[in-house]
């Protein structure tokens, strides 16, 4: 089988997106089939492009089975409206030019999104060439856009990309959603196909539990990441993006401040880090840290040295169908999750086992749950041992690829 697949952030390139990406290809390719991937020159979430794709159009990159063609794009950090769009159009714009000058026979063509630029160049690539394309749809893009201040439901930009969406689901063949309530919501906009749901998960093999003193040792910074005697650590790792909401983690930082033995550790950057430095200046917790970004292979191992993970969710009704990548990291690292958040995270976090779920911005709860944690360490450890468990019966990304795999080769052979 011969695929192209194209999806706008892959590694070097961090994040979930990039991180599915990968495991999925790198599966389909050590399986025997052909892939060719699309995707930008790495710049996320930097907005910085490496020297060495200066002057460049199109850089490849072959391993076996896997053909990575890497295209140019108008890079930025994203921070307004038009610098994102200006990206989005420009991937579009130079895949399409991609698989137009460069066409093969494939089998079938896959896209990852958001955002839709890629599915754009499936769409019309499918509608030139005749070979049928699939849509994966990882969050539910434009409506993800209304937890930003600039995007509402009845601006020219959200109308103008909610009948992009709606086109493209009546254009691709099949649907790939990543939890059950997005396959619900897509199923409701009469897709051309079928929907499946192949979930996100974790590749066990490296996110595993370590001891948070070994952990520490491995990082590059390790004075600044051990922790002292009788520390609880609360940490993020991920995105800090228009999904995320780290209000409450700063409020409820500043609650927790009376405690010298509560600190919290922030890992990321993303498109929404001036607000969080604005709300640091502005409650002024002397308990956080915040690392900026490190490198992905380091992730387990920061993970590690936590003994709560959080995952904040902004307020917004389209993030109820979500469940964050960092979420399943933490659980295989066998650290339990603070959720704020509503939905397929709460019913996910719940029969976990290895979660506590609060509502959306309760700084209030967040900071009573923290302490409650810190002084019940039985409560912490029955969390901690139902969450890896977890994780390994449902979520095991190679299990996960292989289920995709399947899906795959069931709609080629039916189109």
């Amino acid at each position: 089988m011969k695929i192209l697949y194209i999806s706008q952030y892959y590694p070097p390139e961090i994040g979930a997106g990039p991180v599915r990406a990968q495991a999925i290809t790198t599966y389909l390719a050590s399986s025997g089939r052909q892939v060719d991937v699309v995707c930008e020159f790495p710049n996320y979430p930097t907005g910085k492009i490496p020297e060495e794709y200066r002057g460049k159009w199109l850089h490849t990159i072959r391993d076996g089975n896997l053909t990575i063609h890497q295209v140019k794009v108008s890079a930025s950090q994203r921070k307004s409206r038009f610098q994102q769009l200006r990206l989005f159009g420009s991937f579009m714009l130079s895949s399409l030019w991609f698989v137009l000058s460069y066409p093969k026979d494939y089998d079938v063509i896959y896209v990852s999104s958001p955002p839709l630029s890629g599915a754009i160049t499936a769409a019309v690539f499918s509608r030139l060439t005749g070979i049928p394309w699939v849509f994966e749809v990882r969050d539910l893009w434009p409506d993800a856009m209304l937890g930003s201040d600039s995007v509402h439901t009845g601006s020219l930009i959200y109308r103008s990309l909610k009948f992009i969406e709606n086109r493209l689901y009546r254009s691709a063949g099949m649907v790939v959603a990543v939890t059950q309530a997005a396959a619900d919501y897509i199923g409701e906009h009469n897709p051309a196909g079928p929907v499946h749901v192949v979930h996100n998960g974790v590749d066990p093999a490296v996110f595993f539990p370590r001891s948070s003193k070994e952990a520490a040792a491995r990082l590059p910074e390790i004075h600044g990441i051990e922790k002292a005697e009788g520390v609880f650590r609360v940490g993020y790792v991920g995105s800090i993006g228009v999904i995320h909401d780290f209000e409450p983690v700063i409020r409820a930082a500043s609650a927790c401040s009376e405690d010298p033995k509560i600190e919290f550790m922030i890992i990321g950057d993303g498109s929404q880090a001036e607000k969080l430095e604005i709300l640091l200046n502005q409650y002024k917790p002397g308990n956080v840290k915040w690392l900026g970004l490190k490198p992905y292979e380091q992730i387990p191992d920061y993970i590690n040295t936590f003994d709560v993970g959080l995952n904040p969710i902004r307020n917004v009704k389209t993030f109820e169908s979500i469940i964050n990548v960092k979420f399943y990291e933490y659980l295989a690292c066998e650290v339990p999750v603070i959720n704020l958040g509503r939905g397929t995270i709460q019913e996910t976090g719940d029969r976990s086992g290895a979660a506590v779920t609060l509502a959306p911005g309760d700084y209030e709860g967040l900071a009573q749950c923290v302490k409650r944690l810190k002084s019940h360490p039985e409560e912490l450890e029955t969390l901690r041992q139902n969450s890896r468990a977890f994780i390994l019966e449902r979520y095991n990304r190679e299990k996960l690829s292989e289920k995709l795999a399947e899906h795959l080769s069931d709609f080629v052979v039916k189109s």
